[in-house]
């Protein structure tokens, strides 16, 4: 497996509170954004916005200035946040930066706490993710390489004691 210079890995970090960390090299546009932000945000887009996805992810807005406009994405803003959103996901959370210089300098390595979270309800309800009740356009990617994306699968189910 091999990064390339545009990726951005991601990881669950902790529950409660709900934590993640981010890497996203200090050159990028988008480490510009958090770190004069101190906030990011996540989001898990859908088939629907294929294409703008992999626009979005193709190039960066230090090369292109124009690359929003020019991807087709729409992207809106939730009451009480400045970062802005892209249309068309199943899911968005909003992260406040946890400072730990060492890590941000020395790995690219960003810590995040969540501060806002939400869903789609056609595919988000009660705690849980219903893909298999949604339409096929809202099922989220999962990338690949080289523009070869995967959408969620089909439901399986194991039955529990209780």
């Amino acid at each position: 497996m091999r990064c390339d210079a545009g990726d951005v890995g991601l990881c669950p970090l902790d529950v409660l509170p709900c934590k993640a960390t981010v890497v996203v090299d200090s050159s990028h546009f988008t480490r510009k954004l958090i770190d004069a932000s101190g906030m990011f945000a996540l989001q898990l887009p859908t088939v629907g916005i294929l294409k703008e996805t992999l626009a979005l992810g193709s190039v960066s807005k230090n090369d292109v200035p124009e690359k929003i406009e020019k991807s087709g994405a729409e992207l809106f803003y939730m009451d009480g946040f400045e970062i802005p959103l892209v249309k068309g996901c199943a899911g968005w959370m909003i992260f406040k930066v946890v400072s730990e210089p060492h890590n941000e300098k020395a790995y690219d390595l960003i810590i995040g706490e969540c501060v806002g979270a939400w869903a789609d309800s056609r595919v988000f309800e009660n705690g849980h993710w219903k893909f298999e009740e949604a339409p096929s356009d809202l099922r989220t990617l999962h990338y690949v390489a080289g523009g070869h994306f995967y959408a969620i699968g089909d439901v399986l189910r194991v039955p529990v004691e209780a």
